[in-house]
């Protein structure tokens, strides 16, 4: 599940709070789409190599202090929180297939307790941020 949060800088650490549930893929509602518009020269032939800077992005957007969050767990039968901010996207697009790599922060990572925690709204100082974390999809 991916999500668009507005981050704000707090003490020695960032707070997160929900705004709404977004769709990073798609040609029409897709984030990565819209992201991606400015930065892909007219009339450009596949395969084509890209990267996204979310933060640089998201500015052009004039969603400055909006990011986004992925819930790598949302339907997990255990009570189980595992949220990152995607900082980075790479991809490279040919045809039918898009191999995909984030660059993320992981803001909240497989708690089992997540009765304490938010998803709505948390903070997350410097010390409890794992980065970077590299995955592809």
């Amino acid at each position: 599940m991916y999500m668009l949060y507005e981050k704000c800088k707090k003490g020695n650490g960032f707070s997160y709070k929900y705004k709404n549930n977004i769709s990073l893929f798609g040609c029409n509602v897709g984030y990565i789409p819209k992201l991606l518009k400015d930065y892909i020269p007219d009339q450009q032939e596949e395969p084509y190599k890209w990267h996204i800077n979310i933060e640089k992005a998201m500015n052009l957007l004039t969603q400055k202090d909006d990011v986004i969050l992925i819930d790598l767990k949302p339907n997990n039968s255990k009570p189980n929180l595992s949220i990152y901010e995607i900082v980075d996207i790479w991809g490279y697009s040919s045809s039918d297939w898009t191999p995909i790599m984030y660059y993320l922060r992981g803001l909240i990572i497989e708690t089992d307790d997540a009765s304490n925690l938010n998803r709505n709204e948390f903070i997350r100082t410097k010390d409890e941020v794992e980065d970077p974390i590299f995955t592809v999809i």
